[in-house]
């Protein structure tokens, strides 16, 4: 597994679907398919899985990849506690603000899928000018 290539095509693929449900009904494929008991737990095990296949076909690039993996993780931690963060536009103590305003909260979702493009471009980056 280490010295397959990394699929950055199915890898978009992946993400997209995650990202966009069909609307209205499920095609029959998708109805069959049971879901993970645990989607915190899968999603940090296919992370892990992607860390590891990261660092074992592009061993020097770990530092430049770690921060993207580190942040991953801790988004994850912080969709598995959605009320931490719910309501708030602005910082604790009410004040207002939108997007980048100091103490604004961000969407993890929305940044988890901004990362993994980022991710994505990064690991094609390192694919096609070598390793």
């Amino acid at each position: 597994m280490a010295g397959e290539p990394f699929d950055l095509e199915r890898l978009r693929q992946n993400w997209a679907r995650a990202a966009e449900p069909p609307p209205d009904e499920l095609p029959a494929r998708l109805a069959a398919v049971e879901a993970p008991r645990d989607g915190g737990l899968e999603a940090r095990a296919l992370l892990e899985r992607i860390r590891a296949m990261a660092t074992a076909q592009f061993p020097r690039r770990a530092g430049t990849l770690e921060p993207f993996f580190a942040e991953a993780m801790e988004l994850l931690g912080r969709m598995e506690r959605p009320a931490e963060g719910a309501g708030r536009a602005g910082g604790e103590d009410g004040e207002g603000g939108g997007e980048g305003a100091p103490g604004a909260v961000e969407d993890p979702r929305a940044r988890m899928m901004e990362l993994l493009d980022e991710l994505t471009e990064l690991l094609e980056v390192f694919a096609t000018s070598g390793r």
